[in-house]
């Protein structure tokens, strides 16, 4: 039997790895996590709701020509209730009287 061939250029040698090795793991992509400080887009319409309005209002008091020819009473701030332009102008509405007049009595109770 001849003896075993310790010639280091014979020997067989392991595969050696290659310049690219394939990804063992997978990213899944991750959904943006909002930050808590940023309103959702539902926040967000609500939000945008007031300003819309404001701006709706004075387009309209711009625009409309029974509010641009409507006396306006400067001292009682309001107008004089035979020649107000709507319901809506006058002080005793009930929006005004709920939401304005007895909603600052709550804020300032609170």
């Amino acid at each position: 039997m001849p003896p075993p061939d310790n010639h280091p250029s014979r020997r067989s040698k392991p595969p050696s790895p290659s310049p690219n090795p394939p990804a063992t793991t997978t990213t899944t992509p991750r959904p943006a996590r909002n930050t808590p400080y940023l309103p959702t887009p539902t926040e967000f319409l609500l939000l945008a709701l007031y300003p819309f309005l404001l701006l709706l209002g004075a387009l309209y008091a711009l625009l409309s020509p029974t509010t641009r020819n409507a006396p306006y009473d400067a001292a009682s701030h309001s107008h004089p209730p035979a020649h107000a332009p709507s319901y809506f102008a006058r002080k005793d509405n009930v929006f005004n009287t709920l939401f304005v007049k007895k909603g600052w009595g709550w804020i300032t109770a609170a």
